[in-house]
């Protein structure tokens, strides 16, 4: 999901000053700007630090001035006390993002359909514990290698930078939760994901 580590050469010529990508198994989007805390409310990249670090990486129209390339989408990373280096958190999206992990009707999960490994009941959990969908769902949506390379400045001073990059299981089917059997499995479905974002926090 994430093109990290430098700026290209269009984004430098054109003074940019934030930037963002998301790959999707090989299909890209992207927005960049140089209108620092500006950001054209129908391509956002920005990021709020307040004992939580909150990314928002969106595009909502694709006239704007910000916008690169891809279809709609509107992705959100959530790190809780975050540090530089590897941290743990979750990454939710709507839009395009939950072509990719459906929440398949599951309540109050959209875009959290995936989990980091392939779960299958006959080596996971065993299925009594599932006596509602909340349950199976329960911890789904975490990432546990979100790389962050600089936490910014506020004002829009320095950005916040970061990464992730790896493969995420979708959920491909919504079990009944009473007649789950041990060879049922959810989370089969695998997803490249990279993701890559220098963004302001105003």
């Amino acid at each position: 999901m994430f093109f990290f580590g430098c700026e290209t050469d269009e984004q430098e010529n054109n003074n940019v000053n934030w930037w963002w990508n998301i790959t999707l198994n090989g299909n890209t989007y992207s927005a960049s700007g140089s209108n620092g805390c500006q950001n054209n409310t129908g391509c956002i990249g920005e990021a709020n630090l307040n004992n939580s670090l909150i990314v928002q990486l969106k595009i909502a129209d694709i006239t704007s001035e910000n916008y690169i390339e891809g279809g709609y989408i509107d992705v959100i990373i959530f790190i809780d006390k975050p540090m530089e280096g590897v941290n743990s958190g979750v990454i939710g999206g709507t839009g395009d993002w939950g072509n990719y992990f459906p929440s398949l009707g599951l309540p109050n999960q959209q875009g959290l359909g995936f989990s980091e490994t392939p779960v299958y009941l006959s080596e996971a959990e065993n299925p009594v514990v599932f006596t509602s969908f909340s349950s199976l769902m329960h911890g789904r949506g975490h990432v546990n290698n979100i790389e962050v390379n600089s936490l910014g400045l506020s004002n829009c001073e320095n950005n916040v930078e970061g990464q992730f990059s790896g493969i995420l299981y979708a959920l491909d089917s919504v079990p009944n939760i009473n007649t789950l059997s041990a060879n049922s499995d959810f989370f089969s479905i695998p997803v490249e994901v990279d993701i890559a974002f220098s963004v302001p926090r105003p």
